[in-house]
Order: C-alpha cells, then sequence, then structure tokens
C-alpha cells in the first residue's frame, strides 16, 4: 500500500529476514506503479517517538561511525539512530564512491552486527528525492511520514563550521536539535547552536583512509565491522 501525499507517493519497505532494519524509499506515483523490485508495502510507523539521523556517505562506513552511534542509543538520547545513506550524486563524477546499493548494504551489516541491532537501522529516503540532496528537504519529508516521530541531527564538530552554507540553516538549527561528536582537530563552532556530546569515542578512523589502505592491498580488519569487510572483499570495491 502506497500513501499520497501532495503528488508524491511514501511507502517503506522492511528489509532483511532477521527484521533487524528498516529502510525507507519515497518514490513518484509512477515509480511505485512500475519499480518492481521495491514494489509498494503498508506504511509502517517505527517503534519509537524519538530517532536521532546521522547522515554520510558511509563509503565505506567504519568502526568510528558505529562507535558513535552506539554511544547515543547507549545514552537513550533517541529511541532509534537511522543511517541515512547519501546517493549518488548524477551531476558530480567521483570514482571512489560506491554504488548506492553497495553502501546502503554495508551499514545494514554494520548495524545487524552492532551492541544495538534493533534501534541503528539503514535508511535509504534520499535515493528517492531530488538529487542533489539537501538535509532539511529529507528532514520535510521524513516529517510528512512520521508526523509522530521527533527527528534530530547528529554529526561531527567538522560540520559545524559549514553550516551556515547549508540550505535553510537557521530554519534546521532552529527546529531540529543537532547532537555534535567530537572529530579530531575540529573544535565546534558556535557551540551555542549545538548540543555537544563532549563524552562521545572519537576514533581515528576515516572513510578516505580505509579506502586508501584497500587500494595498497593492506589489513581494514580493525577499521571495519567484520561483516563490512566481508561485503568489501566480495564485492571487490575500492581495488
Amino acid at each position: 500500500m502506497s500513501y499520497m501525499f501532495s503528488s508524491v507517493s511514501l511507502q517503506v519497505d522492511r528489509a532483511n529476514q532477521s527484521g533487524l532494519y528498516m529502510y525507507c524509499r519515497i518514490a513518484s506515483p509512477q515509480a511505485a506503479r512500475n519499480d518492481g523490485n521495491h514494489p509498494p508495502s503498508t506504511l509502517q510507523t517505527p517503534n519509537s517517538s524519538s530517532v536521532v539521523l546521522y547522515f554520510g556517505s558511509f563509503n565505506p562506513v567504519h568502526n568510528g561511525h558505529l562507535a558513535v552511534a552506539e554511544y547515543v542509543v547507549g545514552r537513550n538520547l533517541c529511541d532509534e539512530l537511522w543511517f541515512v545513506v547519501s546517493p549518488r550524486n548524477p551531476l558530480k563524477s567521483d570514482d571512489m564512491l560506491a554504488g548506492e546499493d553497495d553502501r546502503l548494504e554495508m551499514v545494514k551489516i554494520a548495524a545487524a552486527g552492532s551492541r544495538f541491532p534493533g534501534r541503528l537501522k539503514a535508511c535509504d529516503v534520499e535515493f528517492g528525492l531530488p538529487r542533489p540532496s539537501y538535509t532539511i528537504d529529507t528532514l520535510a519529508a521524513l516529517d510528512v511520514m512520521y508526523p509522530d516521530v521527533s527527528f534530530s541531527l547528529l554529526c561531527g564538530s567538522d560540520i559545524t563550521g559549514q553550516i551556515e552554507q547549508w540550505k535553510e540553516w537557521r530554519r534546521l538549527t532552529g527546529n531540529y536539535k543537532i547532537y555534535v561528536y567530537p572529530r579530531e582537530g575540529y573544535v565546534t563552532v558556535h557551540p551555542e547552536r549545538f548540543t555537544v556530546l563532549c563524552g562521545a569515542p572519537c576514533l581515528d578512523y576515516s572513510s578516505t583512509g580505509i579506502r586508501e589502505v584497500l587500494e595498497e592491498g593492506g589489513d581494514i580488519s580493525g577499521m571495519v565491522p567484520a561483516g563490512v569487510a566481508c561485503y568489501i572483499k566480495g564485492h571487490k570495491l575500492w581495488k
């Protein structure tokens, strides 16, 4: 079943036989009728009243991402945390960016193997939105899909110095709580705008560094979840 709001069909697919993760998709009415790979399903409300959204390309997702997400959920700052996987921008060429379906699958694997498999989830809502994606537009879409859920954001301290370049940043900071975790070498700019997580883990990993290790034939087993390492190897990513 699809639910119509204005001219957009909103639908949520439950994935993975174990039921350990959820991902949401927004499609046009035409896509909802014709996309046989993603048949319409009943829109389901998450078992939560508060969700933290962790946006990123997750190229690939690594233990630093997972540690911060587990910290947020472990301290009950939200009922669920959704990793919102950014799609590939068709207007930009990035040979190092893995396909969006690969990146989504790795996030699913990481979430399923986490300390909180029922509360960390993968979300592909931006795959069906106009590109390039803007955070405020994604939030608006999710607010329509889940009117009873309170959404907040999670980002690194490196983002705080860029926030004024974001689309409708005043509306973003005024209407949504933004949790900020420390990133090596970055201080939180305008901390009064954010909720700073001073005790959050700061693991010195980066997706860029992991890709470089892979290109050189190195070992990434301590940098990413075991299942993600297996997926990367099996799909020959960044070789």
